[in-house]
């Protein structure tokens, strides 16, 4: 008895999941829309698409650390337009991570999560349709850490680089600024 009940939950809640809108199917027609302007080109997309941008290679032999994206350069703009899954604010160092979720092809959940300054969990939820607006900035710098030669050639949002020194320093980005985070 008690394994019919767990199974009838576990089909209910995974039926409620996947069709309360939080996930969103891969196999979904992609809208990536792209506009052209004076300062570079804006791109529109949401987070599922964001990461499928992203082409990441890391070789610890060579110490070379790429990350990339595909469809955008330096000076362009990024809108990722989604619905938040999942809030959370971080009070040991001040931030708010929003995470999106989705269903890839294979029925594997995926997620994606920017994280910013402060606690915006009351400002925003679970179900928020927002947009983050990022403009990219392209970063190339090779160095001494800890006594290795490091490389660093990235496409990251400028609204995160700490700058020069402090990313040798201890290799960290900058959480993202509330600003860059609004309700559409």
């Amino acid at each position: 008895m008690n394994k019919k009940i767990l199974t009838v939950c576990i089909i209910s809640l995974t039926l409620i999941v996947f069709t309360s809108g939080c996930f969103e199917n891969e196999n979904k027609k992609t809208n990536i829309n792209t506009t052209n302007g004076s300062t570079g080109k804006t791109v529109t997309m949401n987070a599922r698409e964001f990461e499928n941008e992203s082409i990441e290679d890391y070789n610890y032999d060579t110490n070379d650390f790429v990350f990339k994206l595909k469809s955008v350069d330096d000076g362009d703009t990024i809108i990722i337009h989604d619905n938040i899954s999942e809030i959370i604010y971080n009070s040991d160092d001040d931030t708010t991570t929003v995470t999106f979720l989705w269903v890839n092809n294979s029925g594997w959940i995926n997620s994606s999560d920017f994280t910013f300054y402060g606690n915006i969990t009351g400002l925003y939820q679970a179900d928020d349709e927002i947009k983050i607006t990022l403009k990219i900035k392209h970063i190339n710098l090779t160095f001494e850490y800890n006594g290795i030669n490091v490389h660093y050639d990235f496409e990251l949002p400028e609204e995160k680089w700490p700058g020069e020194d402090t990313f040798k320093a201890n290799l960290k980005i900058n959480p993202l600024p509330q600003s860059s985070i609004e309700k559409v």
